[in-house]
C-alpha cells in the first residue's frame, strides 16, 4: 500500500518555471537548464521503479520522496518501504554510461560518450540515510525495527562494474530495477522475525508521512537571479510567447492566436514557486499584467476556490 505517492518536486517544478521566465540569453539559462535536466533524469528514474514494486510480495507500506528532520539534520529517502520484518531504504539513480565503484576512494566513476566523471559512492550515501533513520525511529517511535538500504540503478541500459575484491559489497548493495521484487524477497528472507503488528506498522507508515518536511528552495537568491530580470505575463500554453492579452474574458496570444480562460493559473503558480505563496491583487496585476483590480479579484477568487493558489491576501 501506498501512503506517500511521487510527486513532481517543488524544486523541479521551481525550475521549470524559472527556465520559462529567464531569458534565454541571460547568464544563470544554461545552468538553471542544466540542473532541471538533472533533476528530470532523476524523477524519472525514480518513478520508473514504481512498476516494479507493484510485484513485492506481502504487507507492506510505501512511502515515496520522503524528507525528514532528525533534530540537526533533514534527509531523504527516494523510497521507504516498511514491513512487519524490516525498513528498506532504496535510493534510486538513473545514471547511463559505464559505472564501476571505486570503493577504496568512495566514488562511483561513470565512463559516458568518452568523458569520465566522478560521483560520490551511492552505498556510502544509503547507509548515511540508514542510521539517520535509525536515529530518527529511536526518537520518534521506540520500536525497533531493523533497517537496511540498497541502491536501485533505474537505467537498463547502464554498465554496473566493480573492483574485484568488492564484488560481495556490490551484490548485497545494489540491483538493477528488473531485479527489485527478487531483491526485496532475499531480505525478507533474511529477517524472517516479525517485530510488529501490521496495524502498529501502519501507525508507524503514517507518522513519518506526517513529520514529512517539504524543500521549499529560494532559487532565485540561489541562482543570483535578479527579480527585475523575471518574465512576466501569461504565457501561451502553444507557442510560449509572453505576454497573452486580457480581450473579452479571455487571454488571447498575439502570436498564434490561441485562446484560453485559464492560462494565467501557470502564471500564478510560477509566481508563487519563484517569489512568494502569497500574493496581493496589485502584484497579481502587475505579475499578470491586468489593468482592473475588479477583473484581478475574481480571477484570484475563483483561483483560491480550485485551490490551485496557497495563499491570497
Amino acid at each position: 500500500m501506498v501512503i506517500k505517492e511521487r510527486d513532481i518536486p517543488t524544486k523541479m517544478k521551481g525550475l521549470s518555471a524559472l527556465l520559462k521566465r529567464l531569458p534565454q540569453q541571460h547568464s544563470k539559462h544554461n545552468r538553471v537548464n542544466e540542473d532541471y535536466c538533472l533533476m528530470e533524469a532523476g524523477y524519472k528514474g525514480e518513478k520508473s521503479i514504481e512498476f516494479s514494486l507493484n510485484y513485492v510480495q506481502g504487507e507492506h507500506f510505501i512511502l515515496h520522496d520522503l524528507r525528514l528532520y532528525d533534530g540537526q539534520h533533514f534527509f531523504q529517502i527516494d523510497t521507504l518501504l516498511l514491513t512487519a520484518h524490516l525498513l528498506l531504504v532504496i535510493e534510486v539513480k538513473n545514471y547511463a554510461g559505464v559505472l564501476t565503484f571505486d570503493r577504496r576512494f568512495n566514488q562511483l566513476i561513470r565512463m559516458k560518450n568518452g568523458i569520465e566523471e566522478g560521483f560520490p559512492d551511492p552505498i556510502d550515501q544509503v547507509d548515511r540515510q540508514v542510521e539517520l533513520l535509525k536515529k530518527w525511529m529511536k526518537q520518534n517511535v521506540g520500536q525497533y525495527i531493523p533497517i537496511e538500504g540498497f541502491v536501485v540503478f533505474a537505467n537498463e541500459r547502464a554498465v554496473i562494474k566493480t573492483f574485484d575484491k568488492h564484488d560481495e559489497i556490490i551484490k548485497e548493495k545494489v540491483a538493477r530495477k528488473h531485479s527489485l521484487p527478487a531483491f526485496i524477497k532475499a531480505f525478507a528472507v533474511k529477517y524472517p522475525k516479525q517485530y510488529v503488528e501490521i496495524a502498529y506498522l501502519k501507525r508507524i507508515a503514517l507518522k513519518l508521512l506526517d513529520q514529512h518536511v517539504e524543500l521549499n528552495t529560494d532559487l532565485i537568491s540561489q541562482y543570483d537571479v535578479k527579480r527585475s530580470d523575471i518574465l512576466t505575463g501569461v504565457q501561451c500554453p502553444q507557442c510560449h510567447t509572453l505576454p497573452m492579452k486580457r480581450l473579452h474574458g479571455k487571454w488571447h496570444c498575439p502570436s498564434c492566436s490561441t485562446n484560453c480562460r485559464v492560462s494565467h493559473h501557470q502564471a500564478l503558480q510560477d509566481y508563487a514557486h519563484l517569489i512568494s505563496p502569497s500574493i496581493s491583487n496589485q502584484q497579481a496585476r502587475e505579475f499578470l499584467h491586468i489593468d482592473s483590480r475588479h477583473v484581478m479579484k475574481r480571477l484570484l477568487k475563483q483561483y483560491s476556490l480550485e485551490g490551485l493558489f496557497y495563499k491570497l491576501r
